[in-house]
């Protein structure tokens, strides 16, 4: 959800997979029979798990001064430099498995807590992604035309639901709904008539107009009108 939220991508709009790096083997044990709900939470077609998050993400490592300028005193400049020539990606892996880091340092080896790492992850393109203690999810921000339709008609949905609330209407009531909007609008919601009818409870819907009383919406920038008629 936080790599959502970085790319401003709401959680309406289906995404085609999120990968998970962990850095104990352990916690995919964990949590791998749970993919379902995880899926479902983030509104992605898969959950899946890699070992490697180099094909996804670059690393950066610098020293957290903080911890490490009382420690170090004046080398902590140096220290820098020197963790800046190792491999980011392994010193990465070592730190978020909490592990200490050795850093050569003038001829001499300094080892590290994972506290005293500043480590920073950063999306290739194409993705985006969160980093925790433990872990880094990483999430397919492609959005192709046909998790693009989906993402309209999840709105539409959302939008229906909120009339069902506003109007009080019991849990179990059948409707109906007549929806007006843009071609490329309805389109979406003809893709996915099934999917909008269960999840709203519709028995019927028509396309293309609405009645002047129905209610208005913007759905990114297209204006939707939106009858609805309790079925008896």
């Amino acid at each position: 959800l936080a790599a959502r939220a970085s790319a401003k991508l709401k959680v309406r709009q289906p995404l085609a997979e999120a990968v998970v790096i962990c850095a104990e083997p352990r916690d995919v044990e964990r949590i791998g029979d749970l993919t379902g709900i995880i899926a479902d939470e983030l509104n992605v077609k898969s959950v899946t798990f890699a070992k490697d998050a180099s094909q996804y993400v670059s690393y950066e490592v610098k020293p957290n001064f903080k911890t490490l300028g009382p420690k170090l005193g004046k080398d902590v400049k140096a220290f820098g430099a020197a963790l800046s020539a190792m491999n980011p990606a392994t010193v990465a892996a070592a730190a978020n498995a909490g592990k200490p880091v050795d850093v050569p340092l003038a001829g001499r080896m300094v080892t590290v807590d994972a506290a005293d790492l500043d480590v920073r992850v950063t999306a290739k393109a194409g993705f985006i992604a969160a980093q925790g203690a433990k872990s880094v999810v990483v999430v397919d921000s492609t959005v192709t035309p046909a998790l693009a339709q989906e993402g309209v008609a999840r709105e539409i949905i959302s939008r229906i639901q909120g009339l069902r609330k506003e109007r009080n209407l019991a849990y179990e009531a059948r409707i109906s709904l007549a929806i007006a909007a843009p071609e490329d609008v309805l389109a979406a919601c003809r893709a996915h008539e099934e999917l909008i009818r269960t999840e709203t409870l519709c028995t019927a819907v028509a396309f293309g107009s609405a009645a002047p009383d129905a209610a208005v919406f913007d759905c990114d920038g297209a204006e939707v009108r939106i009858g609805m008629q309790v079925v008896s």
